[in-house]
């Protein structure tokens, strides 16, 4: 298996070639508010599922990718989030559905947290690092909250926790 994943809506290269069951075009997904506060010069939100939308089209299974998953506080509009991406494209050509946390190396993430301490996205990180059981308490249990959600739109044998 190949995955080709990216933020990107350049689908130019992958149009050009046929449909292959080895090579999954997966996207990563996050709410519109969270790309332009986190993914700085990135697709929009409804240009990467037209672009899903039209690798779907075209034969293509597609991964969905919410990894990292920016948490931002309220369930309700994650389901209303959910609705919109799940809505939009073929369930039945979506190959598979990950969630994940923000991961980084720590001596990076000390940097970061050095040159933008008041970021809430790696300040949650940096603390899940200093005090394990908050880890533990809040951040694992989110992703199976996700999980939960998102199930109520796609088949659960399809949705990966990292």
């Amino acid at each position: 298996m190949l995955e080709i994943r990216s933020k990107s809506t350049n689908i130019k290269s992958i149009k050009k070639i046929n449909p292959s069951h080895n090579i999954i075009p997966a996207f990563s997904l996050n709410p519109e508010h969270s790309i332009k506060s986190h993914e700085h010069n990135t697709p929009k939100l409804i240009n990467r599922l037209n672009a899903i939308k039209e690798l779907q089209n075209l034969g293509w299974n597609i991964g969905i990718r919410f990894d990292p998953f920016i948490w931002y506080g309220d369930l309700s509009k994650m389901s209303l989030f959910f609705k919109e991406i799940f809505s939009s494209v073929k369930k039945n050509k979506v190959h598979s559905v990950t969630i994940g946390n923000f991961r980084m190396a720590n001596n990076y993430l000390k940097k970061m947290v050095k040159i933008k301490p008041t970021d809430p996205y790696i300040f949650e990180k940096y603390i899940s690092q200093i005090l394990p059981d908050t880890n533990e308490n809040t951040v694992e249990p989110r992703m199976y909250k996700i999980k939960e959600k998102i199930s109520e739109f796609i088949d659960e044998s399809k949705i990966f926790v990292n």
